[in-house]
């Protein structure tokens, strides 16, 4: 089985890296786990850079509502952009109600920054790691691969502070043919 992308009749704009999440993709994602969380209230989207009748504008809607998601500096989405580690960061310990955390090993970004509390936050959960002992690479983009470890381990860590009823989280490797012919069934992945 071949796995393609997980819109396909969503385009990848010139220029964009193959193998990486673009924001439109990390905010679909994102918004998976927000099902668990409170229900949001419907208010109009402050992003100018979208239509409205984007096919993950649900889901941007839902972050939004919940803080997760605030935009770029200069009020867009950037919905092709690609995700950095330190963006993910923010919007997943947004997104799981972390405390803001107080310390961590990493030396490669200055005390203070504004994703700083994010990253301390997820490595004092045990959900975020460094690229090596004392370095996050907080401007390096997200990977696809990156992004999926997270979000597992979001999971994970939900479900154990607050079971979700009926989540199992455990697929056999003799079940995952099984599981992603799910997907491909409502042509989501080829």
């Amino acid at each position: 089985m071949e796995v393609r992308r997980v819109c396909p009749s969503t385009k990848r704009p010139a220029g964009r890296p193959e193998g990486r999440p673009a924001a439109a993709t990390v905010v679909a994602l994102l918004a998976f786990l927000v099902v668990a969380l409170a229900p949001s209230t419907a208010h109009a989207l402050p992003y100018p850079d979208l239509s409205g009748d984007e096919w993950y504008i649900e889901a941007l809607q839902a972050l939004s509502d919940e803080g997760v998601v605030n935009g770029r500096a200069d009020g867009t989405f950037g919905p092709y952009d690609p995700i950095s580690r330190a963006e993910f960061s923010a919007m997943l310990a947004g997104l799981l109600d972390l405390a803001p955390g107080a310390s961590h090993p990493f030396t490669d970004f200055p005390t203070g920054s504004w994703y700083e509390p994010a990253v301390a936050a997820l490595f004092q959960a045990g959900l975020a790691n460094g690229t090596s002992p004392t370095a996050f690479a907080p401007e390096a983009t997200l990977s696809r691969q990156q992004a999926a470890s997270l979000l597992m381990r979001a999971l994970e860590y939900r479900h154990n502070a607050q079971p979700i009823e009926g989540l199992d989280l455990t697929l056999e490797a003799e079940d995952v043919d099984a599981w992603l012919q799910r997907f491909a069934d409502r042509h989501l992945i080829a």
